[in-house]
């Protein structure tokens, strides 16, 4: 499992939801600006279908290519469960 904050140094939120919170970040090792999204984990009972979905929405984002689509360059979990895009 990779810790996406050991691999990028978040500057600052951008936006927050019901779901999900996206952070402007610095991929460190290719010194670049990302936007890490970190989807929030569902009670336990909805863990399973959440990840399920994340999974599909990862794969729909990495398969898309469009000016207007951010371009999905990894996807995972971090260790207290949340996952990020």
């Amino acid at each position: 499992m990779i810790d996406p904050e050991s691999r990028a140094e978040v500057e600052r939120l951008i936006a927050r939801g019901g779901m999900a919170v996206v952070y402007l970040a610095i991929e460190k090792d290719l010194e670049r600006k990302v936007a890490l999204k970190v989807l929030m984990p569902p009670p336990e009972d909805d863990r399973s279908r959440f990840r399920d979905r994340f999974k599909l929405e990862a794969r729909t984002l990495a398969a898309m290519n469009h000016p207007n689509i951010v371009t999905c360059y990894d996807y995972g979990q971090t260790p207290d469960g949340s996952c990020y895009l």
